[in-house]
């Protein structure tokens, strides 16, 4: 039985037997809406950015990925990318 079907079935076992309360739980048995997502934190990354993120780690070359993503406002895993090659 699939979950729409189970509430249908506690609903009728619930009129039954007269137990509102299971009939209350049954209409709990249904997916909620999806809640609103964060606003991104960090910039877009933009062709202009991936160069300005290159030239300062060839600045700074003892710097972390960390580090870099923090001067720069953008995810960790974006300087990687960019430094790989793989954003442009």
């Amino acid at each position: 039985m699939k979950i729409p079907q189970v509430a249908d079935r506690l609903r009728e076992i619930a009129a039954e037997a007269g137990l509102s309360e299971l009939s209350r739980l049954a209409d709990e048995l249904r997916r909620r809406p999806a809640g609103r997502k964060a606003r991104p934190s960090s910039r877009p990354m933009t062709d202009e950015l991936a160069r300005e993120i290159r030239a300062y780690r060839r600045a700074n070359p003892h710097l972390s990925q960390v580090e870099i993503s923090r001067r720069f406002n953008v995810n960790q895993g974006r300087v990687s990318e960019v430094l790989k090659g793989v954003r442009t």
